[in-house]
C-alpha cells in the first residue's frame, strides 16, 4: 500500500471498502474485513488531516 496518500484518496479507498460491502455476495468475514478496513482507512484519513493541520485551519 502506497503510505504517502492524501486524506481525500484514503476517504476514496473508504467508499471503495464500502459500495463493496454493500455487494450482496458479500457476507461473513469479506464483509467484516471490508467494513473494518472503511473504519481504519477513515480514521487515517482523520488523523493525516490533523497532522497537516487542515483541522485547525478550519475551526479557526
Amino acid at each position: 500500500m502506497n503510505t504517502n496518500l492524501n486524506p481525500a484518496e484514503l476517504r476514496r479507498w473508504a467508499a471503495q471498502c464500502d459500495a463493496r460491502a454493500r455487494d450482496p455476495m458479500i457476507t461473513g468475514a469479506e464483509y467484516e474485513r471490508l467494513t473494518a478496513m472503511r473504519d481504519g482507512l477513515l480514521s487515517v484519513a482523520q488523523n493525516q488531516e490533523w497532522l497537516e493541520g487542515i483541522a485547525f485551519k478550519q475551526a479557526g
